[in-house]
């Protein structure tokens, strides 16, 4: 029977249990681990570190299944964001037609919340938080619970904008991603 979590154990020879069709919980030597697979990114977080003797760790971590993101597509999201640094707006990077592409869905922008509608194949999420600093809220957290990676930029009025990033995955987070992890300068 298909189950959407999967419960594995890492062992040397392997992954052993049952997977899921969403997501799998894995216990390794280092902890539990939660992976995620879609046609547009993978991802390994850990949930709860724990020595776990006799099992082999895993290594947190993630990767955008068609290659990083061409940096001009942030670049375009970051300078219109600083058209408008007082409200919060929203751009998806999805993955359409063989390439990615920057979308900007009909949404309610006000001082201190952007509403959007999801977008289907999005592999990143990118809202601003106009003059605060860039941080995930809670309702960020309340907001992304589905998978991709979700990028923050804030303090916009100083015109050297900050920024933070994250793979989310079903309520679990890996923080503290870099923008070279996600996009090429180089293309």
């Amino acid at each position: 029977m298909n189950k959407p979590a999967g419960y594995l154990i890492n062992h040397k020879e392997g992954l052993a249990g049952e997977p899921g069709l969403i997501f799998d919980y894995i216990v390794a030597g280092n902890g539990l681990f939660v992976r995620c697979k879609n046609s547009l990114l993978e991802a390994t977080i850990c949930i709860a570190p724990a020595v776990v003797k006799g099992l082999p760790d895993l290594v947190e971590g993630f990767r955008l299944c068609h290659g990083l993101v061409p940096y001009h597509l942030y670049s375009i999201a970051e300078n219109i964001f600083l058209t408008d640094a007082h409200r919060e707006s929203y751009f998806a990077i999805t993955w359409e037609d063989g390439s990615y592409h920057i979308r900007r869905p009909e949404q309610k922008r006000e001082p201190g919340h952007v509403g959007y509608e999801v977008l289907p194949s999005t592999a990143i999420d990118m809202h601003s938080h106009g003059p605060i600093p860039a941080f995930f809220s809670s309702e960020d957290t309340r907001d992304e619970q589905g998978f991709r990676l979700s990028i923050v930029l804030g303090r916009l009025d100083t015109g050297q904008p900050e920024y933070t990033a994250r793979v989310c995955c079903y309520g679990y987070f890996l923080p503290e991603i870099s923008l070279q992890e996600v996009f090429v300068w180089k293309y």
